[in-house]
């Protein structure tokens, strides 16, 4: 799938609905030294999460979007709209200062996102991740589905991998709400 074909595809338009409702970016400034990454993780089953990671000059920033509600179930229920009201579905943001040891901000700063590729799946069913990375250099917008079952998606379970960890240091506000049946 090309890129432009990528764009239109459901995880990109799955994507563009959690970041119209997700904690804001905060772009670096051209020259500056500093990069910003985030990473959109989109599974079918499981907590829909971004996380965003700041180098602001020696120091990282994680920032953190849970989506208390599954988003895709919603936007799916709604008829995939172009935007879901923000009202619709709650959220918890939270942010912290991450250690430069952090496996993920390491994982950033050697050039792992760069090696992410870009290999989306048309599919609705499907886990997805996306990436967006500036460095003001360089720039990387990537998309994948189920990365697990590619041999040459390295880089992805990389970052996938270590987003987790880094998603635990700012602190939780608020829980998940899910009904669980029991027979």
């Amino acid at each position: 799938m090309d890129f432009n074909s990528a764009q239109n595809s459901y995880p990109y338009a799955l994507e563009r609905q959690a970041s119209l409702l997700a904690a804001s970016l905060r772009f670096p400034e051209p020259s500056s030294g500093r990069w910003l990454l985030r990473l959109v993780r989109l599974p079918v089953k499981g907590r829909e999460t971004i996380i965003d990671l700041e180098n602001q000059n020696n120091r990282c920033v994680v920032t953190v979007t849970r989506f208390l509600k599954p988003l895709r179930q919603l936007w799916e229920a709604l008829d995939r709209p172009s935007e879901i009201p923000r009202t619709t579905i709650p959220l918890e943001i939270s942010m912290a200062t991450l250690d430069s040891n952090d496996a993920l901000f390491r994982e950033t700063e050697r050039g792992t996102v760069l090696d992410c590729i870009n290999a989306p799946i048309d599919d609705s069913a499907l886990d997805h991740y996306l990436i967006f990375f500036t460095d003001t250099i360089d720039c990387k917008i990537a998309a994948i589905t189920d990365p697990y079952k590619m041999r040459k998606a390295e880089a992805w379970h990389r970052i996938i991998n270590r987003s987790y960890g880094a998603e635990l240091v700012p602190p939780r506000r608020c829980f998940v709400e899910e009904t669980v049946s029991v027979s």
